[in-house]
């Protein structure tokens, strides 16, 4: 793998949820061979984030441009289980 790969993207959607807009921003970087995924979400005044590093196959796809439908799965899901802990 190459060492001087770097390679930045974010995504943001926007949607209004019971009068509330709701901010989820999904963003990937490599940097040296390492890379982290994160997932944030805003509501109304809470923010909850949560993040992965990125296994070598994702970074092996990234690099080759391939899609992964559910890349930011394990960084939403564990956002979920939070939520439902503190309640």
């Amino acid at each position: 793998m190459l060492k001087h790969y770097e390679f930045k993207s974010e995504q943001v959607h926007m949607t209004k949820t019971a009068g509330k807009n709701v901010v989820k921003r999904n963003s990937v970087v490599i940097k040296n061979g390492k890379g982290v995924k994160s997932v944030v979400i805003r509501d109304g005044k809470k923010v909850r984030k949560a993040t992965r590093r990125l296994t070598g196959q994702e970074i092996k796809n990234i690099r080759a441009k391939k899609f992964m439908p559910k890349l930011f799965h394990s960084c939403q899901r564990e956002i979920c289980t939070r939520k439902n802990r503190r309640n």
